[in-house]
């Protein structure tokens, strides 16, 4: 995490510098003319994290699982999520289909998989 960076103190009439009253607040967040500090837009990041799967199968429905375990979080794109071999890392193998459902929200099935979109049952262990 990168530190906080120094701002203006509310009612502070001087522009920042060595003689301005200064706090500390959160990266992300910057001053106002008013001197209060609002939330900017964030980057978006990869999140590398290897694992030890017997194949490529395995590597996905271990990826699933971690996915679907941190789906509460709201920065955590499941779309998106791929996996690939660690001498390999430019060759990502998507986890999830991704297509869009008719009522806006994104088809939660494996990719690739058989039959329509959309909601399905579990079937049993590394089912889903």
């Amino acid at each position: 995490m990168r530190r906080a960076e120094p701002v203006p103190s509310e009612g502070s009439a001087q522009a920042p510098g060595p003689t301005a009253e200064r706090r500390l607040v959160p990266v992300g967040l910057l001053p106002t003319v008013d001197g209060r500090a609002v939330p900017v837009s964030r980057e978006r990041f990869v999140v590398h994290l290897p694992v030890l799967a017997a194949d490529l199968d395995a590597a996905k429905r271990f990826a699933r699982a971690i996915t679907r375990s941190l789906s509460f979080l709201p920065d955590v794109d499941p779309a998106e999520t791929t996996v690939s071999e660690e001498d390999a890392q430019f060759v990502r193998h998507r986890v999830f289909c991704d297509s869009l459902l008719g009522d806006g929200r994104r088809c939660p099935r494996p990719a690739d998989h058989d039959g329509a979109c959309g909601l399905i049952a579990c079937a049993g262990p590394g089912g889903c």
